[in-house]
């Protein structure tokens, strides 16, 4: 197949009236609806009434709430051969950051609902154009419409902004597809898989893992937003038992906020035993947050085989590596002190110890490799260095970037070229187990410490805290490197806090777990933190709170 839409067009040939997409309110109830022959029906009338005023070719936004007005828009500039972006809506997206991603990706219209355009013929200086108010669109055969060879952009993936602003990833037809093989390669599904998701259709996850792989595969998925889930974590529980899911997950902190929310109660006849893969991913993988999730869900039938860790990031369509379906993953213990790039790992349970997970191999015709960061050399299993993946699946480059295009895509060994991930880890048995981003780690008296162990050692260390809501941030002290910790207080709990009692068991239990201490301790208020659209820390923003003590909790003092 030359173009990903070929696959929505088979599935309404061989199956017109099976369920495509539900989306859920907030009781996780169906609310809206498309079987695949209504999705690629209305996808097709939207795609042709788009050619009136745009050209195959041209960049567009398309900003939506949570919803199926968005699958339809996305599949209709496929059809139709715009290249979308897809954007948080407003209130939820900042205009300087849509801004800036109209700027580097070239847009000239916005597709939206017109509650979220508003009545201006513009949206941020170009044109919008309200999708929900066109009707008497008829429908019109695949061959009417441009369509783009193997190789031709489909859309522009900008990515999280971790670390820096935003960048288009250019994803093609043919990354589209050959990424949706290798998740099948580890996943496995079959015709009866069923999806029930909340991962943002803005984040690569969400809607490449969740959206695209279900047409892929010609199987049902159920939405819900993601801010509904983050208010009532258990709704997407409840939608997996209902529906009978079988192939769900996300992030990390998505598990841990089920778990939180378990302890507060649990709803009535909730039975798990139909999700049978649960992958993790886009995030840090943590054994204690699979140890927790399991304990509390194994007496609703929720095995902890069903687990699949894995990993993968926007440059490269999504996928990188994943455990195969029902194989137990792996871990590896090592000593903190030995952890460190360039360091030769050795196995170790004591008490020092910290625990990496293990992503699984690379499906075929995909390549890892571990290298020294500073100069390419490839290094042996069990070193840790910088991640390099080669696959059909990586995107083209940066959109208007080829400088760091080339920095980053174009990296030759053994052969091939090479994507330069940014990310640490090490390999296995063939197995990758990565250990965190580069520029994030803390190196502290000459050892190196990777932020999210250390956030481990503070999570749930009181009542007060957010989960999900810890970071660990690099600072110069003037006498060498230090680290500052900033964790959110729920906002019920800001006024009665004891703040110097809970500094201090913050210090006291980062120096228990890692024989370090922070230079600081800072105390937020709820929502201080910022987050990318997939709920990443974004630690290099989290310097601007260093200096911002109107986010800190009442009383709470500037350092531990």
């Amino acid at each position: 197949m030359a173009h990903f839409s070929e696959r929505l067009d088979g599935a309404a040939r061989a199956h017109p009236d099976k369920l495509a997409f539900g989306f859920l309110g907030r009781g996780a109830d169906v609310v809206e609806s498309l079987t695949f022959g209504q999705l690629r029906a209305q996808s097709l009338a939207l795609a042709v009434g788009l050619r009136s005023g745009l050209a195959p070719g041209d960049v567009v936004l398309i900003v939506y709430r949570p919803g199926l007005h968005f699958v339809r828009a996305f599949f209709a500039c496929l059809y139709s051969g715009l290249v979308p972006i897809p954007v948080y809506p407003p209130p939820f997206s900042q205009d300087a950051h849509v801004l800036r991603i109209i700027q580097l990706g070239g847009a000239v219209a916005a597709l939206g609902e017109s509650k979220v355009l508003g009545e201006s013929p513009e949206f941020l200086g170009i044109r919008a154009i309200a999708t929900d108010r066109r009707s008497g669109d008829q429908p019109r055969e695949p061959d009417t419409l441009p369509w783009t060879t193997t190789g031709g952009t489909a859309f522009l993936q900008f990515t999280s902004g971790t670390l820096s602003d935003p960048k288009g990833v250019i994803i093609t037809h043919d990354n589209l597809l050959r990424n949706a093989e290798a998740i099948q390669a580890a996943f496995q599904d079959d015709a009866e898989t069923v999806t029930v998701s909340w991962l943002p259709p803005y984040h690569d996850m969400g809607l490449i893992g969740t959206i695209l792989q279900p047409v892929y595969l010609g199987v049902s998925a159920y939405l819900m937003s993601p801010f509904d889930f983050v208010k009532r974590p258990l709704n997407w529980l409840l939608a997996i038992s209902r529906y009978r899911g079988t192939t769900c997950g996300g992030p990390d902190f998505g598990y841990g906020l089920c778990v939180d929310a378990a302890e507060r109660g649990l709803p009535e006849g909730l039975d798990l035993s139909c999700w049978t893969l649960a992958f993790t991913g886009a995030e840090r993988v943590r054994e204690r947050t699979i140890d927790r999730f399991h304990q509390t869900f194994s007496p609703l039938g929720f095995e902890k085989r069903s687990f699949l860790p894995c990993y993968g990031m926007a440059e490269t369509t999504l996928f990188i590596s994943g455990v195969t379906r029902h194989a137990p993953h792996r871990t590896f213990k090592t000593a903190q002190d030995r952890f460190g790039v360039g360091r030769t790992l050795a196995e170790h349970a004591g008490d020092d110890a910290v625990c990496f997970v293990s992503c699984g191999g690379t499906p075929a015709p995909g390549s890892v490799l571990i290298v020294d960061p500073e100069t390419g050399a490839p290094l042996p299993e069990r070193t840790v260095g910088e991640v390099w993946y080669s696959g059909p699946n990586v995107g083209q480059g940066y959109h208007g970037a080829p400088a760091e295009t080339e920095r980053t895509f174009r990296n030759p060994c053994d052969g091939r070229e090479y994507l330069r991930t940014g990310d640490l880890g090490f390999l296995d048995g063939g197995e990758l187990f990565p250990c965190g981003r580069i520029k994030e780690q803390l190196n502290i008296r000459g050892k190196c410490f990777a932020p999210q162990d250390v956030e481990d050692s503070i999570r749930g260390l009181d009542a007060s805290f957010r989960d999900g809501r810890t970071a660990v941030i690099a600072v110069d002290t003037g006498d060498g490197e230090g680290f500052c910790v900033l964790q959110e207080i729920r906002k019920t709990e800001e006024r009665r806090i004891n703040v110097r009692a809970i500094s201090e068991s913050v210090v006291a239990a980062v120096l228990e777990a890692h024989r370090i201490a922070p230079t600081r301790v800072l105390l937020l208020r709820a929502g201080s933190i910022p987050v990318t659209s997939s709920g990443k820390i974004q630690r290099v923003r989290c310097r601007a709170l260093l200096d911002d003590p109107s986010r800190l909790v009442p009383g709470a003092p500037e350092d531990a």
